[in-house]
This record gives structure tokens, C-alpha cells and sequence, in this order.
């Protein structure tokens, strides 16, 4: 997983629009906010994962996270 998050990160790095740094912002802005609610925090760092995942362009490292059937 950790091998994942790395290649999800470099990829996004790439990549980064002035939106996804934005709303990468929001996100750490509220996980910050949410620190008190564990189940909030969860919340907002799958959407963190995810916006980091859909930038990087890598379908095989989306579909990774996705669970089975």
C-alpha cells in the first residue's frame, strides 16, 4: 500500500492543477477542523487519497484502491 501511495503522490506531483492544490488545501483545512471527530477525519482523508489518485491519471492506481467484488 505504501508502494501505491508513493507512486499515487509522484504521479500527482506531475500533475498538479491550481485546483487539486486547492482543494488538497480544503481538505488538510478541514481534516484540521475535524480533529475531534474520528470518523470525520477517516472521511476526509479517503477524499484526500482519492483527489490525489484521480490527478496522478493512473487508472490501475484508482482501481487498486477500489474494493473487490
Amino acid at each position: 500500500a505504501m508502494a501505491l501511495s508513493l507512486a499515487t503522490i509522484e504521479l500527482s506531483i506531475d500533475r498538479a492543477t491550481p485546483q487539486l492544490i486547492a482543494a488538497l488545501e480544503r481538505n488538510i483545512a478541514a481534516t484540521e477542523a475535524a480533529r475531534h471527530d474520528p470518523q470525520r477525519v477517516g472521511e476526509l482523508d479517503g477524499e484526500f487519497h482519492m483527489a490525489l489518485e484521480e490527478a496522478s491519471g493512473n487508472r490501475v492506481l484508482k482501481l487498486a484502491r477500489e474494493p473487490s467484488n
